[in-house]
């Protein structure tokens, strides 16, 4: 719908692609501390396969894409092979469990090969996030769920939830149904809500527009999608902070075996 669409803030289309591919950038950045693959690949996209001949370059970028797999794969930060050997030597040297190690990755200095433990109130402050991230998730699985959108007009800033038969306001205690527009509540309106007579009017005219019910799902299919995309964030957080409380308690036990 042409008149609706310019003049309502419609963010879902907008952030929902980006959002999910930054966040998968950044998730491969942060896991293997850099990017070369992907960097690789859009070099190759940009002029074509074009063959590196260098030998020494060759060997330079192969032992580069191991050490990236490395990170990835088992999160342990090394920054060069020799590193990379230490690393697998002193797993089998003391006899280590590899689920323990690489449940503790976090807490393994890579360069000393110790144990560093995190500060007191580590777990408290997990215990928070975990809640924390508990509320989030619900709060996105209501958006998830609802069958209303949230929009905003562009003139006057204000949110609302919108859906077939009705405007509510998402800050105050207003709603302009459908019933509402052929009588003088809608004026009311007005003074409640901080709606202009043509948003006020606009909202009344969709109701009664055919294309309006094909906006609507358009919007509340991008709304879920990106409240899906938010839950699963949220969900995952919520397993990593489970994670690293098993990370904390593996650390302590490697700890313990070496001393």
């Amino acid at each position: 719908m042409t008149s609706l669409n310019s003049i309502l803030n419609n963010f879902y289309l907008v952030l929902t692609g980006p959002i999910i591919i930054i966040t998968m950038v950044i998730f491969a950045w942060f896991r293997a501390g850099t990017i070369i693959s992907l960097l690789e690949r859009l070099w190759r996209l940009i002029v074509g396969k074009v063959e590196v001949t260098d030998q020494k370059l060759i060997k330079f970028n192969k032992q580069m894409r191991d050490i990236e797999q490395f990170n990835f794969v088992y999160g342990l930060k090394v920054k060069s092979i020799e590193q990379m050997h230490q690393v697998i030597e002193w797993i089998g040297e003391n006899k280590l469990g590899f689920i323990d190690v690489i449940s503790a990755k976090k807490w393994i200095d890579t360069h000393s090969m110790n144990i560093q433990l995190p500060p007191r109130g580590y777990i408290w402050w997990r215990f928070v996030g975990f809640l924390l991230c508990g509320v989030l998730l619900a709060l996105s699985s209501i958006a998830l769920g609802s069958n209303s959108v949230l929009v905003q007009f562009k003139t006057s800033k204000t949110w609302f939830l919108l859906d077939q038969s009705k405007a509510q306001g998402l800050i105050g205690d207003w709603i302009l149904e459908v019933k509402q527009c052929d009588g003088l509540e809608s004026n009311k309106l007005l003074v409640t809500t901080k709606l202009t007579e043509i948003e006020n009017q606009l909202i009344c005219e969709s109701f009664k527009e055919k294309s309006f019910v094909e906006y609507l799902d358009k919007t509340l299919h991008s709304q879920r999608l990106l409240s899906g995309f938010i839950f699963c964030v949220f969900l995952m957080w919520m397993v990593v902070i489970v994670m690293q409380t098993q990370s904390y308690h593996a650390a302590k036990r490697i700890k313990d075996s070496l001393n």
